[in-house]
């Protein structure tokens, strides 16, 4: 039986209107990791991030911080809304981000995560799993952190295998990955570049069975993936081709509803087809086309074109 498939918090993308239609029009993912949230962000996400606002896929908020009492606080607004279950991010490899000592930082600081998640379970709200990333700059960073999270109740450890020096490009770091697994306590889920519904099985005769897959960049670019994985096999390309007219369709709709400013319902767009042009024969120039999209009638009228097969 195939373990979890998570769908992978992508800042700007994975909000929760894509999320929504997504799982309107696709199937297979069992769990959604949202964006990360800073304290300054909580208080109008929150909501945003309740069970009644994700009721169709189960949705686990994602904190971005270096200050347990923030992340307290937090925590204790989302125990307001039912929700029991958190995600503690070290992983993001953004400089902002890292100059700042949070995300993919912490991991040059075993004592400053030490003391994080001493004072976060003596005060415990919620289940708290960790997505992080194999280090800074080696991958032999992820060591201590490992002993040290192995003392803590920690649900899951979500893994990218990659260090942050390497942000998303280069390979993963598989054989990395295969040997801490015979270290860490946890039950772990595998994150880095899936793209095809082989690349599972391939993983797995390398690592053996794992609790759960995470999926990002994988099925952004194509998301029929997680069915594709279930099924053992692709999807017709026509079939995929009006499946994904209605898709963008749809998230086109949601999102002028959603936002105030044609502006920003551009730019979400725009994000979306930076991943979602990968479906397509003439990736960047369909990317292009929509980039150069000036307004919301304009960026309507490339869409038309490209599937009805205008030039």
């Amino acid at each position: 039986m195939l373990n979890r498939l998570y769908l992978a918090p992508i800042k700007g993308i994975t909000d929760k209107v894509f999320r929504k239609v997504f799982s309107d029009c696709f199937s297979g993912i069992d769990i959604a990791v949202a964006p990360f949230i800073t304290i300054s962000e909580a208080d109008k996400k929150i909501r945003a991030l309740s069970t009644e606002a994700n009721n169709k896929i189960k949705t686990i908020p994602q904190m971005l911080t270096k200050n347990p009492e923030h992340f307290l606080s937090i925590s204790r607004k989302f125990a307001e809304y039912d929700i029991d279950k958190l995600n503690w991010n070290l992983g993001c490899p953004f400089k902002k981000v890292i100059d700042r000592g949070e995300g993919s930082a912490l991991l040059m600081d075993p004592d400053a995560i030490k003391k994080f998640l001493d004072k976060i379970f003596n005060e415990k709200t919620a289940d708290i799993s960790i997505k992080m990333r194999l280090g800074m700059k080696s991958p032999d960073e992820i060591l201590p952190i490992i002993e040290t999270l192995n003392n803590y109740p920690v649900t899951e450890v979500i893994i990218h295998a990659r260090t942050a020096d390497q942000m998303y490009d280069g390979d993963v770091k598989i054989s990395s990955f295969i040997n801490i697994l015979g270290l860490i306590k946890h039950k772990v889920v595998y994150n880095g570049d899936i793209t095809h519904y082989k690349d599972i099985a391939a993983i797995s005769e390398l690592t053996g069975d794992i609790h759960g897959w995470m999926i990002g960049r994988g099925l952004l670019s194509n998301p029929f993936l997680a069915e594709e994985i279930h099924a053992g096999k692709t999807i017709n390309a026509d079939e995929k081709i009006q499946r994904i007219k209605k898709f963008i369709d749809l998230l086109f709709n949601e999102y002028q509803s959603e936002l105030m400013s044609h502006a920003h319902v551009l730019d979400k767009m725009r994000g979306i087809w930076s991943y979602l042009s990968q479906s397509f024969d003439d990736s960047k120039k369909v990317e292009k086309k929509i980039r150069k999209a000036l307004n919301l009638k304009h960026y309507s009228d490339e869409i038309e074109r490209l599937f009805n097969n205008d030039p």
